[in-house]
């Protein structure tokens, strides 16, 4: 076989032909999840409807809880939308109860968006009806499978974490938004 005059140094050489293969293996994971989560979501949809908030919303909700707290524009660079967008769900949000808006200890200028105890409870129930689900497809799962799934979702969480280890952020080219950890 001949070397790979592409790679770059001290990167091992790849073959085309494994690479081909490793790339329609994870085309068709991807496939394969697409279709579980299709089908998921049919069955869980009037669960989701009940509770109450846009998918918008909880997508902020998410945003704000995870960030432990951010500043309008933050928030909508995270969210990916515009900060007028980003006022108009969290002004529903507050209204909910689920976040609060209040003056930003290091900053009296600034807003800072939180979420409420309200708002972590209802990210719970998302949590709780993700658990359910999962415990009643795998009621449907042959129990000599059972021990597939959990390897499979081991080797997903290790991935996660190589992922959230390959985003730390560089201290000479930061994000635009960091996590807010200076609050109490």
């Amino acid at each position: 076989m001949r070397p790979n005059h592409l790679a770059k140094p001290n990167q091992p050489t790849i073959n085309p032909t494994v690479a081909a293969g490793t790339e329609a293996a994870r085309a068709d994971a991807v496939m394969a999840f697409q279709a579980f989560m299709q089908r998921v979501q049919t069955q869980r949809t009037p669960a989701i409807l009940d509770i109450g908030i846009s998918m918008a919303q909880v997508k902020v909700l998410h945003a704000v809880a995870a960030s432990q707290g951010l500043h309008a524009n933050e928030l909508a660079t995270w969210v990916g939308t515009t900060p007028s967008t980003i006022s108009g769900l969290v002004d529903r949000l507050v209204d909910h109860g689920l976040l609060a808006r209040r003056d930003d200890p290091t900053d009296r200028r600034q807003v800072l968006i939180t979420t409420t105890p309200a708002g972590l409870e209802l990210l719970d129930r998302f949590r709780e009806l993700n658990r359910r689900m999962l415990d009643s497809l795998l009621l449907h799962v042959r129990v000599d499978d059972l021990p597939h799934i959990t390897r499979a979702f081991g080797i997903l969480d290790q991935a996660a974490q190589a992922m959230a280890a390959d985003a730390q952020p560089d201290p000479d080219h930061p994000p635009a938004v960091l996590p807010r950890k200076d609050l109490p």
